[in-house]
């Protein structure tokens, strides 16, 4: 059991990262050997800096992007009709995205980053709302962390635990419950692949505000926009599913199998509790 957390921690992890699946291979391979040939460590360290290169890129696109489309309310007199015209378009901009696959999970995960960094920009003219602040925050990822391993492991163990009702068979592996069994793993296999997603998700975004909020701003600046990443946040916050809405199919498979996680837990049976007896003189 302890391996199966671990090898599913560590597939969390490398996603996380967002590794190559032949950096993933290479990493496995040493794992599972006790290290790695003076090729396959070069190899290795071609695939890292790689990685790191095309995340590079991509924060510094991205820190390029939010400046531009914060700067609508930031270099503009900021009145109540601006601010509304801002929000409006933060709105459609939303609107537009909800549409994809986890499109609404997506738009909180990112409008969650925005408000906490812009907070903790606005608090950081204060030594201690700083300070609570960035605790809070270390406080979100070690629990982001802890949620992406943990869900990979309940998928892998789901996953061994159809594998082991195929072999069997017998009355126990039906059409129906194997039917049951799929949709089940396919959510939580969903699960993982969104965790380990959003989890990489943050971390960019977490770099691209705090490039954007720099320290070296003008005061001014850095508070005006905070103040328009709050805006923006709380827009992408706010949206919802539509109801009834029939292409969220994955994000349905996903609810479920949570669900049916949780209602496992509850029905679990309790351990009896025993009387002691009474002392008899």
């Amino acid at each position: 059991m302890e391996q199966l957390r671990l090898t599913a921690g560590d597939e969390a992890e490398m996603a996380a990262a967002g590794m190559s699946e032949k950096e993933k291979s290479l990493r496995k391979e040493g794992k599972r050997k006790g290290g790695l040939t003076k090729e396959q460590r070069a190899e290795l360290h071609a695939y890292e800096q790689e990685r790191l290169k095309i995340r590079e890129e991509r924060i510094t696109a991205l820190e390029k992007k939010l400046i531009e489309r914060i700067s609508v309310w930031t270099e503009s007199e900021r009145s109540p009709e601006t601010t509304s015209a801002f929000q409006m378009k933060c709105k459609y901009e939303a609107e537009n995205l909800k549409m994809e696959s986890f499109g609404v999970e997506l738009l909180h995960a990112i409008g969650g980053v925005y408000v906490q960094k812009a907070e903790l920009a606005l608090k950081s003219q204060k030594f201690m709302g700083s300070f609570f602040g960035k605790m809070k925050e270390k406080g979100g990822i070690v629990k982001d962390t802890w949620n992406t391993l943990s869900v990979a492991v309940d998928a892998q163990m789901t996953a061994e635990r159809v594998a082991r009702m195929e072999e069997k068979g017998g009355d126990e592996w039906n059409e129906e419950i194997k039917r049951e069994m799929e949709e089940e793993m396919t959510g939580k296999v969903l699960a993982a692949s969104w965790a380990g997603t959003k989890y990489e998700i943050g971390g960019v975004l977490r770099e691209v505000c705090d490039r954007v909020l720099a320290k070296t701003l003008p005061k001014e600046k850095r508070i005006q926009r905070a103040q328009a990443m709050i805006i923006m946040g709380n827009v992408f916050l706010g949206v919802q599913p539509e109801e009834g809405d029939e292409g969220r199919v994955f994000e349905t498979l996903v609810a479920n199998a949570h669900k049916k996680k949780h209602k496992k837990k509850e029905t679990k049976p309790k351990p009896a509790t025993t009387v002691p007896a009474e002392k008899t003189v």
